[in-house]
């Protein structure tokens, strides 16, 4: 009896301020990673060329997929703080941690707070999430659009507020996340498939007018912001192109002359340079299982097949609890069910319809449905079983096991190499930012010097620049093929002028730095 009264005082304890130690201690962990885990290229390529030039350039540049428009923007913004760091990975430390959040309240909805910090957990303690957390990229950010839709349908459908700010924010969220990246799209439908399901089987055709008609404002609002970055585009490739009867006129000049050769100018270009590659439909459906092992694997290691069957039979749990909560009119239970069955069995229909293995990286949302499916079992089962021990069993148990992940060292591996290795050879030199021009031999050096201290110096070539930084694989002779994103070959440097015209002033197990003799 005393046994059962502490615990029940710790439950009780866990249950009301466990989710701020959660937030606090993940604070700590996001920001030690933050600012100590070197960018890699994918970011130091989105602060180079977006977040470094102020919000308005990167809300309308968009030259390759690899611009996360949404996130850029919003770091641009951050950036006017006058950190680096902060303007390249401030959103995504905050969109992670608003993301655990946002699922310990969504999964509030349906269950005690215990249950809900099992779902938290379970999905800050998946790797994918993990090493996308801080990363100076658009996912995680992605993803807080994702959890906010949900938050903004359950409020519609289930507690029936008729809100015209919900409808805003529902249909904001849709438009920042596909601003964000394209391939949103994977869980905007199901989202909204999901409302439409529930207000259709509830028969609240009046919410599900409002719904549809919101989710067509998000349609339109996404194609405007689009249509920005269009003009942009297109008014830029009409200047440029000799034979477009607009060559070397100004970009305004040409949007109010013709906006609409540059705006489907600016389509076709962005339409002719998907993010993601179509593949053979036949091989899609043959792969997907070993696929879908390989993705479930990025969130727990050595559970990856086993994981995608247990996805799957969370579809199927949530279509039984959809069908037994509408039977006993149990709103929560139909909303639940409806989003696992909805959310689990669009994922195959995406990837097999449209023919595509996307990267891993697009579909970690996933981590979410899986995190509150599992909950919803562990759920069902402490209810069957009655036992009073059990959901606080099983929160010990996901506590220690993310724990163990987080502190163990494939979580710790550093995002950059060839980055850091550039930062280190720049620092032991002394003068990163005293250099005037530079001969770049590949692209990461110009991205790290601008990043690390705001330097960007001229670039010349050999002979004309103060510095060379030369990676060392290019000194060997069969060095023929360039090693994206590696500008040179052995062939194209002037070893001559290189040799007999610079100094070597540094040099580590990579490059060697040369300066100009005088």
């Amino acid at each position: 009896m005393v046994v059962k009264q502490k615990w029940e005082k710790i439950e009780k304890w866990v249950s009301r301020y466990g989710i701020w130690i959660v937030l606090v201690v993940l604070a700590i962990y996001y920001g030690i990673r933050m600012w100590t885990l070197d960018p890699w290229y994918d970011e130091l390529y989105t602060y180079y060329s977006f977040i470094s030039r102020g919000p308005i350039y990167a809300g309308i540049h968009w030259p390759v997929p690899n611009n996360h428009m949404g996130y850029s923007v919003a770091g641009g913004f951050l950036n006017y703080l006058g950190n680096s760091t902060i303007g390249l990975r401030g959103a995504a430390f905050l969109a992670s941690l608003g993301n655990v959040y946002l699922i310990y309240r969504f999964a509030g909805y349906f269950w005690n707070n215990l249950l809900a910090l099992i779902s938290c957990l379970l999905f800050a303690g998946a790797f994918l999430i993990n090493y996308l957390a801080i990363q100076g990229r658009g996912y995680s950010f992605a993803t807080f659009w994702l959890l906010v839709s949900v938050h903004c349908l359950y409020q519609i459908c289930v507690k029936e507020k008729e809100k015209l700010w919900l409808y805003c924010l529902f249909g904001f969220s849709f438009i920042i996340g596909l601003y964000t990246i394209t391939s949103s799209v994977y869980w905007v439908l199901p989202v909204c498939f999901t409302g439409g399901l529930y207000l259709l089987l509830e028969k609240k055709y009046k919410s599900l007018g409002k719904l549809i008609f919101a989710s067509v404002l998000a349609a339109v609002g996404t194609f405007f912001v689009y249509s920005m970055v269009w003009l942009a585009i297109g008014s830029n490739l009409l200047s440029k192109t000799v034979d477009s009867g607009y060559y070397g006129v100004y970009q305004v000049k040409i949007i109010v002359q013709n906006p609409f050769l540059a705006l489907t100018t600016g389509m076709e270009y962005m339409l002719a340079t998907p993010y993601i590659q179509s593949k053979d439909r036949g091989l899609v459906v043959r792969q997907f299982f070993d696929w879908s092992a390989t993705l479930f694997q990025q969130f727990y290691s050595g559970l990856g097949l086993g994981l995608v069957l247990l996805f799957f039979l969370l579809g199927l749990l949530g279509i039984g609890i959809a069908v037994w909560s509408k039977k006993q009119n149990q709103k929560e239970g139909l909303f639940l069910g409806l989003f696992l069955a909805v959310f689990v069995f669009a994922y195959p229909c995406f990837m097999i319809g449209q023919s595509v293995q996307p990267y891993f990286r697009v579909l970690s949302f996933l981590a979410f449905v899986l995190a509150i499916g599992v909950t919803c079992g562990i759920a069902i089962l402490n209810r069957k079983m009655q036992l009073p021990f059990l959901q606080g069993i099983f929160l010990i148990f996901v506590c220690l096991l993310v724990i163990g992940k987080l502190a163990s060292t494939g979580y710790r591996i550093p995002l950059a190499d060839r980055e850091s290795r550039i930062k280190e050879i720049w620092q032991e030199a002394g003068i990163k930012d005293r250099a005037t021009s530079i001969c770049y031999m590949d692209d990461y050096q110009k991205y790290v010097l601008k990043f690390f201290w705001d330097s960007e110096p001229e670039e010349r070539y050999i002979g004309e620049a103060e510095f060379v930084l030369l990676p060392k694989e290019i000194e060997q002779k069969e060095y023929l093929a360039k090693d994206w994103p590696i500008l040179y070959t052995y062939e194209e440097v002037d070893w001559d002028q290189l040799y007999h015209g610079y100094e070597l002033i540094e040099e580590s197990d990579s490059y060697k730095l040369f300066q100009k003799g005088n």
